[in-house]
């Protein structure tokens, strides 16, 4: 815990306490994560450290609840959600974050009213839909003979 403290400047003794007891939640629930990982026998390159694990939280955190139940105020600024990939897709193509993607709330299939179809954003799919995920903005097949909704939904 004493490596990625959060340091907080306060004469308030319950701000540092409750600040304490984040720091121990954040450290249990990466140790329980590291857990998980050795249980899935993950490679220990790919599990992430606690610095990164804490950013992922935080980025989590701080993304998801503006996505839920958002009535009024300024529209939601999409480019906050989605992240370019430098991945073997198309340069500047946008995808949403694994955790948005892989988090099953609230993903609902719309149909979209421009004329031509889009490319299926699923990676091992070719097919042109005009279906789009209201959540993670992006194009899928959702046909009796292909269900790339999903296949992108699920790990």
């Amino acid at each position: 815990m004493s490596y990625y403290r959060v340091f907080i400047k306060s004469k308030k003794w319950t701000l540092r306490v409750i600040f304490h007891f984040v720091d121990v939640a954040v450290c249990a629930s990466w140790l329980e994560y590291k857990k998980d990982c050795e249980l899935y026998k993950i490679q220990a390159k790919d599990v992430m450290h606690l610095l990164e694990f804490k950013q992922v939280l935080g980025r989590c955190l701080t993304i998801v609840p503006q996505l839920q139940n958002r009535k009024r105020g300024r529209p939601l600024n999409i480019s906050e959600v989605m992240q370019p990939t430098t991945s073997r897709f198309v340069r500047g193509e946008v995808r949403p974050l694994q955790e948005l993607q892989y988090d099953r709330m609230e993903h609902l299939p719309y149909h979209d009213v421009s004329q031509e179809a889009t490319r299926c954003k699923n990676p091992k799919c070719t097919g042109r839909s005009r279906i789009y995920c209201n959540k993670c903005k992006v194009h899928l097949c959702l046909t009796k003979d292909r269900n790339c909704f999903v296949i992108f939904h699920t790990k």
